[in-house]
């Protein structure tokens, strides 16, 4: 799946004040990249179902890589107080979600691998070319408390190009890695899903470099402390609460064969 939107409808309320060199890492911001001035904390007002909210991912590599073929990223969501099942909003794939189609029956939940085109110092690894999208969002995966469980979302992205189109990517640089929608449908009215206004954090929790068939590059943390989490609302729950976990990249490339 490969849609795009860019139309928002929601309020900042924090952003990151990025610096011009960001060490090896991760990381995940409303609207646009971190190093764009993409926004840490989300606030709705839950009053609409029209519109998309934007999760943008961004990485820097811990050293230089060469022949770069795809990427693979693992996020977790974690909803409400942490421990009690997902609301109604936050069911968004699947048969018999609540959310899992708005209207003319587009997908409620929805990725990219393309760069908004007003990114300025976030790179296209890519250049534009990636192909790829939404593999997963499922209860399943990560190896997250039991006690957590029924709060918990898992969301794997892939994205590849062909190999004549590899990328030569460099430590010093922050690189564009996704675009995530969440379309604002079902939110109020006649058939709406409860739950918008419940907290989530989101935690972009790994990425995987892939070099054709050479030896990966893994990155699992900020680029700063907390650089790697967004929050949905206020009083999220403790995005420390969600551990990462390896998760192979071939799992997620035959899904786009």
């Amino acid at each position: 799946m490969k849609r795009t939107c860019f139309g928002m409808t929601m309020i900042a309320a924090m952003c990151f004040h990025a610096s011009a060199t960001f060490a090896g890492g991760l990381n995940l911001a409303w609207s646009n990249c971190a190093s764009d001035g993409g926004q840490q904390a989300r606030i709705s007002a839950c009053d609409t179902n029209l519109g998309i909210n934007l999760l943008v991912g961004s990485f820097v590599p811990a050293d230089d890589i060469a022949g770069v073929t795809g990427v693979e990223c693992v996020l977790d969501v974690l909803i409400g107080d942490g421990v009690s099942p997902i609301p109604p909003w936050w069911d968004m794939v699947g048969l018999g979600a609540c959310r899992a189609f708005g209207a003319g029956a587009e997908f409620t939940l929805t990725a990219n691998g393309v760069a908004l085109s007003s990114a300025v110092a976030c790179f296209d690894w890519a250049s534009g070319a990636a192909a790829g999208g939404l593999a997963a969002y499922s209860a399943s995966g990560g190896n997250i408390s039991p006690v957590n469980q029924l709060a918990h979302r898992r969301v794997i992205l892939g994205f590849a190009v062909a190999a004549v189109d590899a990328a030569h990517l460099v430590s010093t640089q922050e690189y564009f890695a996704f675009n995530i929608f969440i379309r604002n449908y079902k939110t109020v009215g006649t058939g709406s899903c409860a739950g918008c206004l419940e907290p989530a954090c989101i935690v972009f929790n790994s990425l995987n470099i892939v070099p054709g068939i050479n030896q990966a590059q893994r990155v699992q943390a900020g680029t700063s402390a907390g650089s790697n989490f967004a929050t949905w609302q206020t009083s999220a729950p403790d995005c420390a609460i969600v551990p990462t976990k390896r998760t192979k990249w071939s799992s997620v490339k035959q899904l786009y064969h």
